[in-house]
């Protein structure tokens, strides 16, 4: 997956951090403050997702890709549809 986004930063695709009780959401973004490109990849739980968020409404950060995550794993397509998530079209 790292390939498919240029991740240069945080969080490797297989780290342990993903595996967290509490980590529910895996983001890849763009730093929007850094000068060059600067794309990272974190395992987040909730209330750091949200932080991420905010951060991004203020124009911090561009969130380019979310997954989330359950048990270290993602969660399959079919209940992301039933929760009301979209997928963005690349």
């Amino acid at each position: 997956m790292s390939h498919d986004y240029a991740v240069t930063d945080g969080h490797a695709l297989l780290s342990l951090h993903r595996y967290l009780e509490d980590v529910r959401h895996m983001v890849i973004f763009d730093d929007l403050v850094e000068y060059g490109h600067h794309r990272v990849r974190l395992y987040l739980p909730d209330a750091a997702f949200q932080l991420l968020k905010q951060a991004e409404s203020k124009g911090i950060v561009k969130i380019v890709h979310h997954e989330e995550i359950i048990n270290g794993l993602y969660t399959p397509e079919t209940n992301r549809q039933k929760k009301g998530h979209k997928r963005k079209p690349r």
